[in-house]
């Protein structure tokens, strides 16, 4: 072997004493390098040096696809190299397909590491087999003006190899000279690959199946001594340039100024905007916002899914009261209808998943002390799970500080959340069998399948999902509302709404717009709370979110994103639960110093000679359960001291 920088299986050993190379593509070179894109350091190396004469041709992977963008299609020869890390696309199906493309700055290094420039674009791409049957993959192509020099050109006589008799070859001429225009790399690669492999003699090349067809690889015959061949290598890698790196050191010093959104970000949004719908009623229903098409690559989950509730079981009979609440919540969520029983699945049902859950127990909460969380993140037997297979979408929420600055900007206040925000939120029923769960109420019970109807706490999608539906919301009801259009675009968190005004009558119309807007989607405000009693007079004593008894009224408090809101004197404080005696461990000093919450700032020197302790107690290489020594027991004794005045602590609103 020569010990150069290319893939072994198109390694060809030279009988020439002296083969004089090329210099290598530069960005300089059009014919060699052009600009591709990815705005995660991707680089793409190219590389194309003679060899000498009388060698076998090998053929590379490749396949006829249908390429879709902005409601165009064209059939392009795509070729399939394990051995890159993202797939391109050529500038000409770019401007064939006059779909959208994205900017994003890619660093380029040729062979032996040498730069080759910068790329600047990536286009989104739907991909599908060249008869237009079967499943649908989307990906992010970079785009380069030329992709390879790759062309096999053997004579036609070289195809009828028997042991490919009666295959449906992927490529309808695999060895002819019609150019790559589309380099499908490991980012799609092995969502492609079936079962099924057929080999010929060793000179002849072995046939792959795939959900394209079959393709072909591999050595074929010896080429005509007096004809010259060029030994074509592509290769990609990561490379984070020293560029990037400077970027990012100073943008996370800075407040941002524009949100860029990132391709995938963008096909969320558009996947939305085409798939949302309505009932007569009102309510949304939206679709599961898988990264490629269904049927997505996942594996098994169902096993998974009855080992965990057989553990769910086990803990259950351990603690009768946790067991009861449980079983509540459940029978609510299916009475409720968001959930419902399914027989299981048989040969005509679509794709299965099934989620495992579990419970989070929330004594201080005023309305659901425990819930049952469904973890669409569990592996499946490919390693992959729900979650993998979704885009998570954009960040459409609003910055902590920013909401709760707007609201301390107002003298008289309300404070509410949207009663099961994601559950008023219906999923498309064919993307239900995603939400598949299993449960029994009782041990002795059989094991029942269920699916979830609504969007689901758990899934990747779901904070967006709930968030974007509530910007739908204002936009297809907002008019007639523009009062509760205002804050729901500009005063809610995740599902609480902080607002005010600087006079009542006004605070009162901007609360009665919110609950006839919010009821135009099936949603209810509840919790609702106020620095004025005159406000809350017309609220359901069981939607106050006030936590107080009426013999204690004037120490009532309410939680507002996290913080302590004391509506009677209209100020917040801190509530830290103190372990006494201090910690002694570095466990438990983490964990007291982790429950303090303060997105404003206003106990910072606390926190930060708490954090400076920390960093002392890591230099020191102290595990996690050693014993703090003497000294750090005293340092710590002091802070936790500070720890105990945080309660004196009263801020105005």
């Amino acid at each position: 072997m020569c010990n150069g920088r290319h893939h072994t299986l198109l390694h060809v050993e030279s009988t020439s004493t002296s083969v004089k190379s090329p210099p290598s593509a530069t960005a300089s070179d059009p014919e060699r390098q052009s600009p591709g894109a990815s705005s995660e350091g991707q680089v793409i190396t190219m590389m194309t040096a003679p060899v000498s004469q009388g060698l076998r041709r090998v053929l590379l992977a490749t396949a006829h696809v249908l390429v879709t963008s902005a409601a165009r299609t064209v059939k392009i020869r795509a070729l399939l190299d394990q051995g890159s890390t993202r797939s391109f696309v050529s500038e000409a199906v770019v401007r064939a397909l006059k779909g959208r493309t994205f900017k994003a700055t890619n660093s380029l290094v040729g062979v032996g590491g040498v730069s080759a420039g910068t790329s600047l674009s990536v286009a989104p791409l739907s991909i599908g087999p060249k008869h237009g049957h079967g499943p649908v993959f989307r990906i992010d192509a970079l785009i380069l003006q030329t992709l390879t020099t790759y062309c096999p050109q053997l004579p036609s006589r070289e195809v009828a190899w028997p042991h490919l008799q009666g295959l449906e070859l992927a490529d309808d001429h695999p060895t002819d000279s019609e150019p790559v225009q589309l380099l499908i790399g490991a980012d799609l690669y092995g969502s492609l690959l079936l079962d099924g492999v057929v080999r010929g003699p060793p000179s002849e090349p072995v046939a792959q199946n795939t959900v394209l067809g079959w393709v072909l690889s591999g050595p074929t015959s010896t080429v005509n001594p007096s004809v010259d061949m060029a030994e074509t290598v592509l290769h990609c890698v990561d490379n984070d340039t020293l560029h990037a790196s400077l970027t990012k050191f100073w943008e996370i010093e800075s407040i941002p100024t524009a949100v860029n959104h990132t391709v995938e970000e963008v096909q969320c949004e558009e996947h939305f905007a085409f798939t949302h719908t309505r009932t007569p009623t009102g309510q949304y229903v939206v679709r599961l916002p898988f990264k490629t098409e269904p049927p997505i690559p996942i594996g098994a989950s169902r096993v998974t899914a009855s080992r965990s509730l057989t553990s769910l079981d086990r803990r259950l009979s351990r603690d009768s009261s946790i067991h009861k609440r449980y079983s509540e919540f459940m029978a609510e969520y299916e009475a409720l209808g968001h959930m419902e029983r399914v027989p299981p699945p048989s040969s005509e049902t679509n794709q299965v998943v099934y989620l495992t859950h579990h419970p989070v127990v929330k004594p201080d909460s005023t309305t659901t002390q425990l819930r049952v969380v469904f973890n669409a993140s569990a592996l499946t037997t490919n390693f992959t799970s729900l979650n993998s297979h979704l885009m998570i979408g954009p960040k459409l929420q609003s910055d902590l500080f920013i909401i709760l600055s707007q609201w301390r900007a107002y003298q008289f206040v309300y404070t509410a959340d949207i009663a099961k925000m994601y559950r008023q939120i219906q999923i498309h029923p064919d993307d239900r069998d995603y939400q598949r769960i299993l449960w029994k109420a009782t041990p002795g019970d059989p094991v029942q399948e269920f699916r979830l109807t609504t969007v689901t706490y758990g899934t990747a999608c779901a904070p967006y999902l709930a968030l974007k539906v509530l910007q739908q919301l204002t936009l297809d009801e907002g008019h007639a509302f523009p009062l509760g259009a205002q804050i729901l675009k500009r005063f809610v968190y995740v599902d609480d709404c902080l607002f005010g005004a600087n006079d009542l009558h006004t605070l009162s119309r901007m609360k009665n717009e919110l609950c006839d807007l919010l009821s135009r989607g099936h949603f209810v405000p509840r919790k609702w709370g106020s620095n004025v009693d005159s406000l809350l007079a017309g609220v359901d004593p069981d939607n106050h979110g006030l936590a107080w008894s009426p013999s204690d009224a004037d120490r009532a408090t309410v939680k507002v994103l996290g913080l302590v809101w004391a509506p009677s004197l209209d100020s917040f404080n801190y509530n830290v639960a103190i372990r006494s005696p201090p910690a002694t461990t570095k466990r438990q000093v983490l964990a007291l110093i982790a429950s303090l919450f303060d997105p404003l700032g206003w106990v910072s020197p606390v926190i930060v000679r708490s954090k400076m302790f920390m960093q002392s107690l890591w230099r020191q290489q102290i595990t996690w359960d050693d014993p703090l020594s003497l000294h750090l027991a005293s340092q710590w004794a002091k802070i936790h001291d500070d720890f105990g005045n945080l309660s004196n602590i009263v801020i105005p609103r």
